[in-house]
């Protein structure tokens, strides 16, 4: 039986096709994000990429939001699977992520919605390492497990909760994000 070398460049060039769009990654401020991420059986799909700047010329950080297929970006908050990478551009001490954390939390919630929350938020805070520039913080919520802090793809702890889940997910997605055009971005508003 004669293959023709028509078929084997078709089939190679298929192949290679099919590889290659398996592959593909977004790239924002020469940072890779890959666009399907597989977490405890669920798969995500990138939804955004952003630059958070400070002071208009300080690049601070970038971000990639991943969601289900099925799942609306305007729904990102809602009690779903969700997964946020960010990759800074400066070290950053755990005190600085620490006090971010409550602040901008206390930004979103109410006094009393805090109050409950509180003692994961601690938790969360001493979960907090430093960080080198480069290096790259996950947040990953999965309905019935909770929210998984990683550093690096090391996962250093999971707090549960939806209720905590929306209230450190708002820190960048949020009424009142880190950053608002960050998150209008992540979220296909602009």
């Amino acid at each position: 039986m004669k293959i023709s070398v028509r078929l084997i460049t078709f089939a190679l060039c298929f192949g290679f096709f099919i590889f290659a769009h398996q592959m593909q990654a977004a790239e924002i401020e020469e940072v890779i994000f890959q666009d399907k991420i597989i977490i405890e059986n669920v798969e995500f799909l990138l939804r955004g990429v952003a630059l958070q700047k400070y002071m208009l010329f300080f690049k601070g950080f970038v971000g990639a939001l991943y969601l289900p297929t099925q799942i609306n970006p305007a729904d990102a908050m809602g009690d779903l699977p969700k997964h946020l990478v960010l990759q800074y551009f400066h070290d950053i001490k755990k005190e600085d992520f620490q006090e971010s954390t409550i602040s901008i939390i206390k930004k979103n919630v109410s006094e009393a919605s805090y109050e409950k929350i509180a003692d994961r938020v601690q938790k969360l805070n001493k979960l907090y390492q430093d960080v080198k520039s480069g290096e790259r913080y996950s947040l990953t919520y999965i309905q019935g497990t909770g929210s998984t802090l990683s550093l690096n793809g090391k996962p250093l702890g999971t707090i549960p909760g939806y209720d905590f889940s929306f209230a450190v997910f708002s820190i960048w997605l949020g009424e009142n994000p880190i950053g608002e055009n960050f998150r209008d971005v992540l979220l296909g508003k602009k």
